[in-house]
């Protein structure tokens, strides 16, 4: 009889083999997340949490696979500067700020200093009522007036917010259907 000379694993076959890294190194080169590479890759966590346990010294790879397309990125900016001279003081404005960069630096005098420490004593040892007063002052200043007095010391979201989509007033529940009528299913009264 001839030998298998071939190893005959038993058991479950990895789940990270050479085409998954693959497939995770061309999105950690592309800049990809973790989640995104393993979605990708089509490997679980759990499968992703084994293979790292088994080549720790992929997690440095992954990493330098990740600053690919930021050094891509950073060799573009310097093409771009090349006789674009407004794109160049920008450039100098982020990367030198204090040489090139538009900031204001504030230095406060201590009489400046000594006038805010003197009216967080006088908050602090006035009455609910004052302090109130000071809040509601305050929203007027900062809000232009245009905040409800909720009684809260803390100032409510702007009236002009623009995440697109006000918090309903009905707790929640606006636009939630209590039953599918569509499937012959009525809402309970006995709940």
């Amino acid at each position: 009889m001839e030998e298998n000379k071939e190893k005959n694993y038993a058991g479950r076959p990895p789940a990270v083999t050479e085409d998954v890294v693959a497939k995770l190194d061309m999105a950690f080169a592309i800049g990809a997340s973790l989640r995104e590479a393993l979605m990708f890759a089509g490997i679980t966590w759990t499968a992703w949490k084994y293979f790292i346990t088994q080549n720790p010294e992929y997690t440095e790879k992954m990493e330098a696979l990740k600053l690919k397309p930021v050094f891509k990125a950073r060799q573009e900016v310097v093409k771009g500067l090349e006789g674009n001279p407004e794109f160049s003081l920008k450039f100098l404005e982020k990367k030198l700020r204090k040489e090139f960069g538009q900031y204001q630096t504030v230095n406060l005098t201590d009489e400046e200093t000594e006038g805010k420490n003197e009216l967080l004593e006088l908050l602090k040892n006035a009455d609910e009522q004052t302090r109130e007063q000071f809040v509601n002052a305050y929203r007027k200043v900062r809000f232009g007036g245009k905040q409800k007095d909720t009684g809260s010391s803390i100032p409510d979201r702007p009236a002009n917010d623009d995440r697109g989509t006000d918090i309903p007033t009905d707790g929640g529940n606006e636009g939630v259907a209590t039953g599918d009528t569509s499937l012959g299913v009525e809402p309970s009264d006995k709940e």
